[in-house]
């Protein structure tokens, strides 16, 4: 049995995409997202630097810790689009077969991506998965995932000025 990532229809498209804004929001990244699509190919466009360290000045130690920092937040967004979805929307918990398939993909991508230890991946791994856990466990974050769920669904797009208003809220929780 695999976990997929694949979206079933556009209400759990929008779930996840719902999941990644928030988990951006919560790291604050959510302004490096330029909008947030269900019917475009490249459904979450990011600012053009978001993935790289463009400082020519920057050391080669600098630039791996920015890459480690958006190892970090793939992280926080992969787990937020699953847990959103599953959590959220289907109202279920997320079950330790999905768990660990999650933890697997997420294992193989930081020594792809950044070439880290399994130790320095799974302590990346626990912490988001406890944040992303707690976070859409919140009833006032599921009221307002639902929301922007519903927001997205009707209008098929969200820019960065209304994925901000329609995030704002969490603020307050």
């Amino acid at each position: 049995m695999e976990v997929s990532l694949k979206y079933t229809d556009d209400t759990d498209k929008s779930y996840g995409l719902a999941g990644v804004a928030v988990s951006m929001f919560i790291y604050d990244s959510d302004e490096d997202i330029l909008s947030l699509s269900l019917d475009e190919e490249e459904e979450i466009k990011f600012i053009p630097d978001f993935f790289t360290a463009s400082n020519p000045d920057f050391s080669p130690k600098k630039v791996w810790t920015y890459h480690v920092q958006q190892f970090e937040m793939y992280v926080a967004m992969t787990l937020g689009n699953y847990m959103c979805r599953q959590i959220v929307n289907r109202r279920k918990s997320v079950d330790p077969f999905a768990k660990a398939e999650l933890r697997k993909k997420i294992i193989e991508d930081g020594k792809e991506l950044c070439s880290l230890g399994d130790d320095e991946i799974d302590s990346l791994f626990n912490k988001g998965y406890s944040n992303m856990q707690r976070i859409f466990s919140h009833p006032g974050v599921q009221k307002v995932v639902r929301d922007f769920s519903s927001r997205l669904i009707d209008s098929r797009m969200l820019s960065r000025d209304e994925i901000v208003i329609l995030l704002r809220s969490l603020q307050n929780l």
